[in-house]
């Protein structure tokens, strides 16, 4: 499957590495958990956690009351860091890396955590 198709705004640079799906969760039942590292007390981070959150409970048909909702063994990372030299418009820049049990987004700034959260939305699907 190409998932650079389903990403809008289209990214300047993706590259896609072989390896295992990761399973968040089941109808009813989460196996994430959000983590946050430090964010600003600013509107896009803030928005950017409810995003995923709000996503998250919706595809999976759960709540906060569930059980197991946030306290699964995958850890999703959010945080901001400095740009990289040489990153064009690094407020707007992000970047997804997936490893092992772990989905980190790192913003370069608060638009970047923001669309680096809707990107991973746009990712996930229900199977």
């Amino acid at each position: 499957m190409n998932i650079k198709k389903q990403i809008l705004p289209i990214p300047q640079h993706f590259k896609y590495l072989p390896g295992e799906d990761i399973i968040l969760g089941q109808p009813g039942r989460s196996m994430y958990q959000l983590e946050i590292d430090s964010l600003p007390d600013d509107p896009l981070a803030i928005s950017s956690v409810k995003l995923l959150d709000d996503h998250m409970k919706g595809i999976l048909g759960i709540d906060d009351s569930c059980a197991t909702h946030g306290n699964g063994s995958i850890k999703i990372r959010l945080k901001i860091e400095n740009a990289p030299k040489g990153i064009k418009n690094p407020e707007q820049a992000y970047t997804i890396k997936v490893i092992d049990n772990s989905i980190n987004i790192t913003g370069f700034g608060t638009a970047g955590l923001y669309y680096g959260a809707l990107t991973l939305k746009q990712c996930l699907r229900l199977e």
